[in-house]
């Protein structure tokens, strides 16, 4: 999956092709394909692929035909101003099962709370998940169950307490046991992409 952040575009969600389902798509609460979250002019869009079997470059094939198909998306790209911050993941995650919501970025939008919008990715194992789930109280939905869940929602809860991005992240990554590669994106600062590194055999790639 990919998740697209446009920001500096300057439109209004009333602006936007009539035909193109925005208030849907803003009204998922997991975070599947073609989800959309508007907060101001900073406009955060997912497309995820999550198929079970497959031929190599099926999932890539389907992603890249809703990117083209996505008139909304197209449509605050060509603004004047506009720019872009993405975040992605290559592989299957090896927790929680093969399914759109479990598919990374995932968000750390909880069931009970509203929170600061965070996306994050993941590559290895948060091997103390679902301790800090439980230590934390954290209210995910039951349908999400990749560990990957705990990386934005502890760092949306710190930034909700007014912790600034840097430490929030600091802090969250800190707490994990495993061998990871991390990165972490908050749409209060869409320029900006907190990574961590720890354990081995974990990559990612970095591009401006």
């Amino acid at each position: 999956g990919i998740g697209v952040v446009v920001w500096g575009h300057g439109c209004a969600a009333d602006r936007v092709p009539h035909d193109s389902n925005v208030a849907q798509r803003t009204d998922d609460p997991l975070f599947v394909s073609r989800s959309l979250r508007v907060e101001g002019d900073v406009w955060t869009f997912v497309y995820k692929a999550a198929a079970e079997i497959g031929e190599l470059g099926d999932n890539t094939r389907a992603m890249r035909r809703q990117v083209l198909d996505d008139d909304v998306l197209r449509f605050v790209l060509a603004q004047p101003g506009a720019r872009v911050t993405i975040i992605g993941h290559t592989r299957w995650a090896s927790v929680g099962i093969i399914s759109e919501p479990n598919a990374h970025p995932v968000t750390g939008e909880e069931t009970d709370r509203p929170s600061p919008l965070v996306l994050a990715v993941l590559n290895g194992d948060v091997d103390n998940y679902a301790d800090l789930k439980v230590e934390h109280g954290l209210a995910v939905a039951e349908s999400i169950t990749t560990d990957a869940k705990v990386i934005p929602s502890l760092v949306a809860r710190q930034l909700g307490d007014g912790v600034d991005l840097r430490g929030a992240f600091v802090r969250t990554v800190s707490q994990f046991e495993g061998s990871v590669a991390i990165a972490t994106l908050s749409v209060a600062e869409p320029d900006r992409i907190m990574l961590a590194l720890s354990g081995s055999g974990q990559g990612m790639c970095i591009g401006l």
